[in-house]
Parts: C-alpha cells; sequence; structure tokens
C-alpha cells in the first residue's frame, strides 16, 4: 500500500468530538453572521438589473483565479497571489483528509501520498510568505498609501501563528512516531529537528497540546472572518460579481420619477450594490495611492469615505467629496471593484437636494439649466467662432452623417475655440463632409452630473438626445472628453445611443487612409498629457500618440504617469466651478511631471486640460519655456 498516515493520529475519541461540536459551532456563528450582514446590505435602495452574468462570472474567475486588476501593482499582486493560492491549496488539502477520515474514500497512500504532502507543504510555506510580505507592507514606511493600523497587524501575526501551528504539528508528530524517513513535507520534516532532544514519553502529550492551540486557533479564524477584512473572502467576490453595468466610476442614472429625491444624505439612501461595495473594501489604501486630491494635500481620501460610510457612526465631510475631481483613478485601480467615485456623485447628489451648495456653483447650475452652458452666455453666440470658417450649420431636421460636437468650452473659451478650428481645419483639408448645430447644441449636463445636479443634467441631456434623433447622424465627433463620455456612454441610459467619436481617434484614422499628411515640424521635443476621460474613462490612449507621431521632428517623451495611470489635471469633477485649492495645487504637480521631462511643449487633448496646465504654467512663470497645445493644433500646424 506504500507510505501513508493515520488522520487524527494521538487524538482521543471525545477530543475529537468535541472538536466537530466546536468547529461546527464557530462556523455556524459565521454563517449566521455574514448572513445578518447581507440581510443590512440588501435593505439599500432598489438597484439596476444584474445582466450579462456569463460575462460577469468570467471577469470574476479572471480577478479571484488570474488575479487581473491586483497585478497592476506587482508587489500587491505577488503578495495576494502567495496568499491566495497557498490558502487554496490548504482548504483542498483539509477537504481531502476530511474526504479519507470520514467519507473512508482511501487515496492518499503511496506515491499519492507522497505528492499531497509534499504540495500541500509547499502551499502552506507560499501562504506565509504572502503573510509576511503583506506584514512588512503594513509595518514598512516605504508603503505609505498602506494604512498602518495594529489591528491589521495583530490579524497578520495571528494567521502566521494558524499557519505555523500546523507546521510545528507536523513536525512534532514525525518526530513522535520516528518517521524520519517522511522528509515530502520539506517545512514539517525541517521542524521535527527542533524536538530531537525531547524525551520520547513526552512528544505525544506536546503533539496533542500543539494540536489542541492549533484547532482553537482555525475556530477563531472562522469566528475573525465576519468582523475583520477578512469577510473580503466573501464580499470582495460578490461585488466583483454584481457591480453596476459600465466600466469603473460611471454614474448610475437614477429614476428621478420614482423617488423622492435623487443621492444620498444618510447611509440607508444608498443602493444595495454600493453597501456591497462597502463591505468589499479590503483598506489596502490603492486607491489613496493614485488619488490627486490626496496628493495635493486636500482632505480627500477615497478608502476613508468608504470606510466612513461603512462605519454608519459618521457622515462624510463636504470638504472630502467636493474636493474629488471625478478622475476615476480610484474606481480604476480598485482590485475588488469598489468604486469611490461613484459613492462621492451620492453624496453630493444628496447636498445638492440639501441646498448644500456654495452659491457660486448654484450659479453655475442655473446657468446650465437656463442657458445650456455654465457661463450663462447667451446661446446666440455659440456659433459666433465659426462665421468666417465656412461650416455647415444644420437646420432643425436636417440630416447628417457626420456631427461636429463642439461643447462650451470649443463655442465660448478662446483657447477652446482655437482647438474647434484646428479640428475645422483639419476636416476641411481631408474633405470630409460635417455640419454644427451652432446655436441649437447645448451643454451635454456632464458638468451637473459630476457636481450632483441629476435633475439639470437629465434635462439637459433628454433636450439634447432629441435634438440629436432629429438629425440622425451616423457619427458624432467632439474633441472634448468629457462630451465623449456622456454622449458615448451616459445618455444610452435614457434613450440616446450614437455612435460618438473623439476627435484624435478620427484624425489619426484620416492620417491612415492618407487623407491628412504631414510635412511640416512645428516642435521637437514634446510630452502628452492623457486626459482622465479619455484614457481610463475609454481606453483612448494609443491614437493621440499616432497623431503626435506623424508630427515631423517630434520627439515624445513620456511621463512616469501615463495613458490610464496618468495624473489628473484637477479640472474636473466641477472644479473649474467650485475652484478649490487642491485643484490648483493638482496642476501644479502634473505640470511639474510635464516640466521634469524636458519638453517645450505639453499636448493634451481635452480643453479643461488645457486651461488648467496653462494656468499651472502661468503660476510657475514657466509660459516661455513650455507651451500647452491640443494635439489638433500641432498636427494642423504640421499638415501640408
Amino acid at each position: 500500500m506504500g507510505p501513508t498516515r493515520e488522520i487524527l493520529w494521538n487524538v482521543p475519541g471525545p477530543v475529537r468530538l468535541g472538536m466537530y461540536l466546536g468547529l461546527f459551532l464557530c462556523l455556524g456563528v459565521t454563517v449566521g453572521t455574514l448572513a445578518w450582514r447581507l440581510r443590512r446590505i440588501l435593505l439599500g435602495r432598489p438597484d439596476g438589473p444584474v445582466g450579462g452574468i456569463g460575462q460577469r462570472v468570467r471577469e470574476l474567475l479572471v480577478e479571484v483565479l488570474g488575479r487581473g486588476r491586483i497585478w497592476r501593482d506587482p508587489f500587491a499582486g505577488a503578495m495576494h497571489g502567495a496568499m491566495f493560492w497557498g490558502f487554496l491549496v490548504l482548504f483542498a488539502a483539509t477537504i481531502a483528509d476530511a474526504l479519507e477520515h470520514q467519507a473512508s474514500v482511501r487515496f492518499l497512500h503511496g506515491w499519492v501520498y507522497r505528492t499531497f504532502k509534499l504540495v500541500v507543504d509547499l502551499g502552506g510555506g507560499l501562504f506565509m510568505v504572502g503573510l509576511l510580505l503583506a506584514l512588512w507592507q503594513r509595518i514598512s514606511h516605504r508603503r505609505r498609501h498602506v494604512p498602518r493600523e495594529v489591528t491589521e497587524v495583530v490579524l497578520l501575526v495571528f494567521l502566521l501563528a494558524v499557519a505555523g501551528t500546523g507546521f510545528l504539528l507536523e513536525g512534532a508528530r514525525i518526530a513522535a512516531t520516528s518517521a524520519w524517513e517522511e522528509w515530502w513535507p520539506l517545512i514539517g520534516w525541517s521542524l521535527a529537528h527542533l524536538f530531537e532532544r525531547v524525551s520520547g514519553d513526552s512528544l505525544p502529550g506536546m503533539h496533542l497540546a500543539l494540536w489542541l492551540i492549533h484547532v482553537i486557533a482555525v475556530g477563531a479564524f472562522f469566528l475573525l472572518i465576519p468582523w475583520t477584512t477578512l469577510s473580503h473572502l466573501l464580499f470582495s467576490p460578490l461585488n466583483v460579481l454584481l457591480r453596476p453595468e459600465g466600466p469603473p466610476g460611471l454614474p448610475v442614472t437614477p429614476d428621478l420619477s420614482g423617488l423622492e429625491r435623487p443621492g444620498a444624505r444618510e447611509v440607508g439612501e444608498l443602493t444595495w450594490s454600493e453597501l456591497l461595495s462597502l463591505e468589499a473594501c479590503t483598506r489596502c489604501g490603492r486607491c489613496v495611492a493614485v488619488c490627486p486630491a490626496t496628493a495635493a494635500g486636500a482632505p480627500l481620501s477615497p478608502m476613508s469615505v468608504v470606510q466612513t460610510l461603512k462605519r454608519r457612526a459618521v457622515w462624510v465631510t463636504p470638504e472630502e467629496f467636493w474636493a474629488c475631481t471625478s478622475c476615476g483613478a480610484c474606481a480604476w485601480e480598485c482590485p475588488v471593484s469598489v468604486d469611490p467615485l461613484r459613492l462621492v456623485v451620492e453624496l453630493r447628489r444628496g447636498a445638492v437636494e440639501g441646498g448644500q451648495v456654495a452659491p457660486h456653483v448654484a450659479r453655475a447650475l442655473e446657468a446650465l439649466y437656463a442657458h445650456g452652458n455654465p457661463g450663462g452666455l447667451p446661446r446666440s453666440q455659440r456659433a459666433d467662432w465659426c462665421r468666417d470658417l465656412g461650416v455647415r450649420l444644420l437646420r432643425e431636421g436636417e440630416p447628417a452623417d457626420i456631427l461636429y460636437w463642439v461643447g462650451c468650452a470649443g463655442a465660448y473659451d478662446p483657447a477652446g475655440q482655437s482647438v474647434a478650428r484646428a479640428v475645422v481645419s483639419l476636416l476641411q483639408r481631408a474633405g470630409v463632409s460635417f455640419a454644427l448645430l451652432g446655436v441649437r447644441e447645448r451643454c451635454t449636463g456632464e458638468p451637473a452630473r459630476r457636481l450632483g445636479e441629476e435633475g439639470c443634467f437629465q434635462h439637459l441631456a433628454r433636450l439634447n438626445i432629441a435634438t440629436l434623433k432629429g438629425h440622425a447622424p451616423k457619427l458624432v465627433l467632439t474633441h472634448c472628453p468629457h462630451c465623449f463620455q456622456v454622449l458615448r456612454r451616459e445618455y444610452s441610459s435614457l434613450g440616446g445611443t450614437f455612435a460618438v467619436v473623439h476627435h484624435t481617434e478620427f484624425l489619426a484614422r484620416l492620417l491612415q487612409d492618407g487623407r491628412l499628411r504631414s510635412s511640416r515640424s512645428g516642435v521637437d521635443l514634446l510630452t502628452f498629457h492623457d486626459p482622465c476621460q479619455l484614457a481610463r474613462g475609454n481606453g483612448v490612449v494609443e491614437a493621440p500618440r499616432q497623431l503626435l507621431a506623424a508630427v515631423p521632428g517630434a520627439e515624445l517623451r513620456e511621463m512616469p504617469r501615463a495613458k490610464e495611470r496618468a495624473l489628473c489635471c484637477g479640472g474636473g469633477g466641477g472644479q473649474m466651478w467650485l475652484g478649490m485649492a487642491s485643484s490648483e495645487r493638482i496642476s501644479l504637480l502634473r505640470l511639474d511631471e510635464a516640466i521634469a521631462t524636458n519638453a517645450r511643449t505639453v499636448a493634451t487633448a481635452c480643453p479643461y486640460c488645457r486651461v488648467m496646465l496653462e494656468s499651472a504654467a502661468e503660476a510657475r512663470g514657466a509660459q516661455g519655456s513650455v507651451a500647452v497645445k491640443d494635439v489638433a493644433e500641432l498636427l494642423v500646424e504640421a499638415v501640408s
């Protein structure tokens, strides 16, 4: 039959019975407590239907088994991978032992037994390596974003003790039975030599004491699951599986006709999926590490927002949720799909509904509703910028293959008008047939939604959807990533589904098709600032770089944080109207990163980013050494 071992060797029958009763009791308490917490979650407001279960399960398997997002931080990926796979091996070994012992399924003998013991030993070792890395992360100052909480350190030490007593138990058994030929449990066999000086008569008693300590520790492990970060073993996979539709950071569209008011002014007004996300948070701090507001010294910490709401006893302060730039970095980075940005929008909605909004922000929101732009400027002036360009302005009901959506910045702001004129010039040179709405265009409502005025957003959105449907464009082109995001992803929930393209993507196609040819060089060394809504929100990162590569003589030098990891300019989330000091500091941080590349030109593809970075250059006194331009402006200078 070959080598094997007696399961529960040296454990008397009554003690075995006590173990089973105790562990079943602990497990029952754990299941009951987790069920109670789940019931609390389900008391939240109703949420949208959960569709695409098959795709969600596949994504869950990638996250849980493949450890998807967590590998964006290689250290965290290695740490969690070691803990997860090590724990999985130990869990599988426990089931195998139970089958062998209780179901009398005899398979752990011979080479199967040897392989089993070796794999289990290595799995336990891997689990302990992961725990040691996690402990180092919690106490080391090199991982600044990780909170150094005593409770987390104690929990990790406890888990190390649970795993360590298991190895000592194996070593004591080998020493007590003189099974020195059983070298295949490598760690247990090595630890067995610690017991060589213990008298043979004492070894069984020592083994039984270690066994009792280990079993009690396992029972305590079960009891701790609902009350510590160990609960993420349940809630994190559920959150990944049941999260709202759409990319991270996408605000949910409430049915205003069925609500007393949108938003949340207490935890009970959050939806069940938002309450679930609170429970899923592991306090890893990665959202804090990428938050531009936190980096700029604002009172905002995405993790603190989540944990404050989870505690339910206190409320998030307005200074915290108004400091958010809606860049979406926290939601993009979270390895368990927690979306702090969605929570911030809900808190802002609650504040707006309660009249807790600054007077200048209220004026901007009123202007949006009344005039269709946040500046309150006359709609009759919306097309003044293009009167000398010979562009076609659509009459009501007139069809258009390509509709160029200019946006408020392109219509009214001088810098934005420069970008719009550059886009029009490039389209005309390429022979593209397009048209504009002119005075019939309104703000998409994006600032209103990010500021929490959902009613104003939906009012503008429905007007714009009706206008667009009246012209039935085959393609909507825009140079503003904020307009792009809303038109492409957010109008669909209100019945407006359109094919939308950003100007960098469209111009890149024109270059590839040979309809645009660059021949003149206007810049040499440049860097590119990725707009948040373009890169993180929609994954458009290559098209702008293709355009810059087409400029003769231009050399692109990337900033350390680029593409989906780019640092926000500080202007999103309504900050253009909130005017918070932290937003200005964010723009300075980003400009400093650009200047560090020694680039003479900072290229971007968003009117908000251009305004913020130009203001930062002025504040730094760097206007003469670094220019800020849209990629369309750079391309129009290079195209013959």
